[in-house]
Order: C-alpha cells, then sequence, then structure tokens
C-alpha cells in the first residue's frame, strides 16, 4: 500500500484524493503539503470519514477533533474561541502554545520519512502537549 501511495504521489503531487467504499479521502504528503491542510486551508479538506477503530476509542461518542466540518461544528468552536477570549492574554498564549506544538507535529510527520501510518496518536499527543503546557507547563513525549 506504501509504495502505490509514495506512486501516486510522485504522479499526482503532494495533496491528491482517493476514493474509498464510495468516499473521498485526501492523502497529503511532505511538510509543506501536511501545514497545508491542517493549518492554512483546514475547513477547506475538513471532513471525516466514519472510523470504527476511532469510535471504538472514544465509546462511539462524537469528538469534536474528528467530526465533520458542520455548522454544529461551527457553534461548538464559536462557542470555545467566545470563552478562551474572556481570558483576555490567556488566548493569546493558548495560540502560542499551540502554532508550536502543531509545528513539532508537523516536523514528526515530516521526520517520518513518508511512511504510512495512523495519525490518531500524533494529534492526541499533541492535544494532550497543548492540554498540559496550559496547565502545568510541560510537554510528554510518548513513545
Amino acid at each position: 500500500m506504501h509504495n502505490t501511495l509514495v506512486k501516486w504521489r510522485k504522479e499526482n503531487g503532494n495533496i491528491y484524493t482517493i476514493w474509498l467504499f464510495n468516499r473521498p479521502v485526501i492523502v497529503a504528503s511532505g511538510y509543506d503539503a501536511i501545514r497545508e491542510v491542517l493549518i492554512t486551508k483546514s475547513t477547506d479538506f475538513a471532513g471525516r470519514m466514519f472510523n470504527y477503530r476511532l469510535a471504538y476509542f472514544s465509546n462511539f461518542r462524537p469528538e469534536m477533533t474528528f467530526e465533520d466540518y458542520s455548522e454544529k461544528h461551527m457553534h461548538a468552536k464559536k462557542h470555545v474561541m467566545n470563552t478562551l477570549k474572556m481570558y483576555g492574554e490567556g488566548m493569546q498564549k493558548l495560540e502560542d502554545i499551540t502554532m508550536d506544538i502543531l509545528d513539532d507535529l508537523i516536523e514528526e510527520f515530516d521526520g517520518l520519512g513518508g511512511n504510512a501510518i495512523d495519525p490518531l496518536y500524533y494529534f492526541r499527543k499533541a492535544t494532550m502537549n497543548i492540554m498540559a503546557s496550559m496547565v502545568r507547563h510541560v510537554l510528554y513525549s510518548i513513545i
């Protein structure tokens, strides 16, 4: 599978679509492409296919990180942003910490040498590090 994805990357570029079970899946390869998908144009690339493993680990409850970009998602995001604004400079601190951790995450993805991975572990680690950094001023490196 990995060799096929590498071949398609050479033919189609760093961001391309494949179809699984009649649903489009975006494949992003390389630092700049992953940064574009996750940060620069995140709403353009939002939308998630049902993932049984993710549903199992979240006890089949909705998980905002991996749900489709919808009206519900926009309202929840707006609520979180408004709540954080009440803390004044805390919002800027959160944004700075988040951007640093996302840069580390992208570097970590880039350091995997193009190997196929399940990114859920990395997303959860990044989320945990954002929260831990805000609350306890520490970062974790989980192997």
